[in-house]
């Protein structure tokens, strides 16, 4: 950790901020590139098998926040560990 705070204090404030405008534009390409596929594959397949209608980008974008809602795709988990001293003794009768 101490590795990447020292490179971190190395760095001007010109390219931390360069860093995270690539990290955005990299998330929104991302996210374009998900939404396209997403609409090209419904409008290959949906309307031809279920007779369902096309869906313009935007559409295809909802659906896969929808989708990331319905099947928690960005689920947050903590771990919690249990201390053997903290459970309670069982006393066998």
């Amino acid at each position: 950790m101490s590795e990447i705070r020292n490179a971190l204090k190395n760095l001007s404030v010109l390219e931390v901020l360069g860093v995270i405008i690539g990290v955005i534009l990299m998330i929104v390409l991302f996210c374009c590139m998900f939404g396209w596929v997403t609409m090209l594959l419904w409008n290959a397949l949906m309307p031809v098998i279920f007779g369902l209608p096309v869906i313009s980008f935007w559409q295809a974008v909802g659906l896969m926040i929808l989708g990331s809602f319905i099947f928690g795709g960005a689920k947050v988990t903590i771990n919690k560990t249990v201390n053997e001293t903290s459970k309670p003794d069982r006393e066998d009768e």
